[in-house]
């Protein structure tokens, strides 16, 4: 069996034109390496102790760099699973409602963003076990292709609706009503 790195290298896509040229600018090498102002507001986010905290229920050692390394990238993946444009406009939206309702004394009503419960519920345990498979080799690539690692997150959702909790939830995923919620 393949042992990841300890200090891995995840694969980043960049930009290319239809000849396969990459297109790549300065500001494209360092995306992706840090948050932007706003993110917070349209993704969950917990901050890495914390995620590590809720999985393994201590505090991290030395030899949890693997782990830790994972954490950062998935949370960043998350943050960065949205446009830039999508993010800054909802901050200036954000920045209008905070100025508006306050010249007429209304707190915005905007839901609390944290804390989140002690447990994963955001789904990191998925994300860093396909994370972990994207450092083995692909069959073509020195890393496995989305199709593949995808695969992996299917596999769960199947497992998921089998289970009880899966089968209730799965009756409101599409935004509807289930039956029960009639009676």
């Amino acid at each position: 069996m393949l042992q990841p790195p300890a200090e891995p290298k995840f694969h980043h896509s960049t930009p290319q034109d239809e000849g396969g040229f990459h297109r790549t600018t300065q500001r494209d090498l360092h995306q992706h390496l840090h948050a932007r102002d706003g993110d917070h507001l349209v993704s969950p986010f917990q901050c890495d102790l914390c995620v590590f905290r809720n999985l393994k229920g201590r505090n991290p050692g030395s030899h949890d760099k693997l782990l830790l390394a994972c954490i950062r990238q998935a949370n960043l993946d998350a943050l960065w699973g949205r446009e830039i444009a999508t993010v800054s406009s909802t901050v200036r939206v954000a920045r209008d409602l905070v100025r508006l309702l306050g010249t007429v004394d209304v707190s915005p009503p905007f839901p609390d963003l944290g804390p989140h419960p002690v447990a994963d519920t955001c789904g990191y345990s998925i994300a860093i076990a396909m994370l972990l498979k994207s450092l083995q080799p692909g069959r073509y690539e020195p890393y496995q292709q989305y199709e593949t690692i995808h695969k992996l997150r299917a596999g769960f959702s199947n497992i998921f609706q089998a289970s009880p909790l899966g089968a209730n939830s799965f009756k409101t995923m599409g935004g509807g009503q289930s039956e029960d919620e009639f009676y």
